[in-house]
């Protein structure tokens, strides 16, 4: 019997190792197999099950993977501030459980108001009133949090939000962004999440005679959420059902891909969204991401207006921590394209250099065979050891050789690691560049 295990690939650098070296044996069901003494589990190695060996071994070559945003909760160095529908949309039940999920969070973050790699959290609670139980600054230690949402959601019938008839989100949020406004520091993201069951439909709050009534008693929810985003804060809704019904409400203004329903995953959601809202780059950086597939990667790119010739541009990269940039699939060949093609900055280098006929990108990952390419027709043409891409050829960013000493000056895009809840960022401002985060 041969111990089997799962390796998560995705996860660079982890799996199992010989003479601390990856080796990815693989056998007939795509399980990595363990076939000797000779060979240690990595933790990221999740052992699955006992098998008979296969009959056949192959070594396989683990595909390239663009970088994905840590998420570690012990880690995470966000401003957050949460809403609390107090409402009677929400029930005793999913009220009183809302508060243990955030209790339990709480209780596992490094909650503090030193500068450094530390969380703070606000509480806001809300019906027809707004009631801000805690600001950013009013919480030192995770204890404290814990304690504290222990206690309100305890006395809910005590709390100063009105008679729960309906829920003024607009006025919620706005108090939300006060606090931002006062107290979010310069170089950490800020997120609001709210927790609801009352529906904000932002096209229908519009449309009808009764919504426009309601406005003028009403802070507009959209219009605040809108600036929220707008100022580079993340705004995540959680679903609540409504009452004892079976349905969840529509609520129309998280920013794209941080809306969540009260569902069995409700925990890991929650978690994977305050990582993400985590993961961002400094400006002038922008962060690879795919809003359609609800993507992000601890990935930052700068597409610079000067061009350059191939070592020059190399070493500009390299004088801010970065490198040119390494393309692993075509999604990332396609947003590369996009940011040169807004600014008209075309043709440009890439990150692929050739070394005694092997293809190597500037991250140090060596191209094979059946990696991710992109050449135009006749290429690689050994005409350089650089790589060009030219955007400007129809929907492709074509891919061709070209010499790396010429004088001949290119555009370019420099890549470096976004701050994530595993690579904490120390940011100054500079007079360049806004001073809050891009996310």
């Amino acid at each position: 019997m041969v111990p089997q295990f799962f390796f998560r690939p995705q996860e660079m650098g982890h799996g199992l190792y010989k003479n601390n070296t990856a080796r990815n044996l693989v056998g007939v069901n795509g399980e990595v197999i363990v076939l000797s003494e000779e060979y240690e589990e990595k933790p990221d190695a999740i052992e699955v099950i006992d098998l008979p060996p296969p009959h056949e071994l192959m070594e396989q070559e683990v595909k390239p993977r663009h970088r994905a945003c840590d998420c570690n909760i012990n880690s995470v160095w966000i401003d957050m501030v949460f809403v609390i529908d107090t409402s009677r949309a929400v029930s005793q039940q999913d009220f009183i459980a809302a508060g243990n999920l955030l209790r339990f969070f709480f209780s596992r973050m490094a909650i503090d108001q030193k500068l450094g790699q530390y969380a703070r959290v606000g509480l806001i609670f809300g019906a027809e009133k707004a009631y801000v139980a805690a600001n950013l600054t009013t919480f030192k230690t995770k204890e404290e949090a814990a304690q504290r949402i222990k206690q309100l959601m305890a006395d809910r019938k005590r709390l100063p939000t009105g008679s729960g008839l309906q829920f003024n989100v607009g006025l919620a949020l706005t108090e939300a962004k006060n606090i931002l406004n006062r107290e979010s520091r310069i170089n950490r993201p800020a997120m609001v999440t709210l927790f609801s069951a009352t529906e904000v439909t932002c096209h229908r709050y519009y449309s009808s005679r009764q919504s426009r009534i309601r406005r003028i008693h009403m802070e507009d929810p959209c219009r605040i959420a809108t600036h929220l985003t707008a100022e580079n804060n993340i705004v995540a809704t959680v679903a609540l059902k409504f009452g004892k019904l079976q349905r969840f409400p529509k609520i129309e203004i998280a920013t794209p891909c941080f809306n969540i329903t009260n569902s069995i995953n409700l925990p890991g959601d929650l978690l994977q969204k305050i990582c993400d809202a985590n993961c961002f780059c400094p400006p002038p950086y922008v962060q690879y991401k795919d809003d359609q597939k609800c993507r992000r990667y601890a990935e930052c790119l700068y597409q610079h207006g000067v061009a350059l010739p191939f070592q020059s541009a190399a070493d500009t990269c390299s004088d801010d921590e970065a490198t040119l940039v390494d393309i692993f699939d075509e999604d990332k060949d396609q947003f590369i394209k996009r940011l040169h093609q807004y600014g008209e900055h075309t043709p440009y280098w890439i990150g692929l250099e050739e070394h005694n006929g092997e293809k190597f990108w500037a991250t140090g990952r060596k191209l094979h065979a059946k990696d991710f390419s992109n050449w135009a027709p006749g290429e690689p043409s050994g005409k350089g050891k650089c790589t060009i891409a030219d955007a400007d050829k129809g929907d492709n960013s074509l891919w061709s050789q070209e010499k790396c000493d010429n004088i001949q000056s290119k555009y370019f895009s420099c890549q470096k690691r976004a701050c994530d809840t595993s690579n904490y960022c120390t940011i100054v401002a500079n007079d360049n560049q806004d001073t809050k985060m891009l996310l």
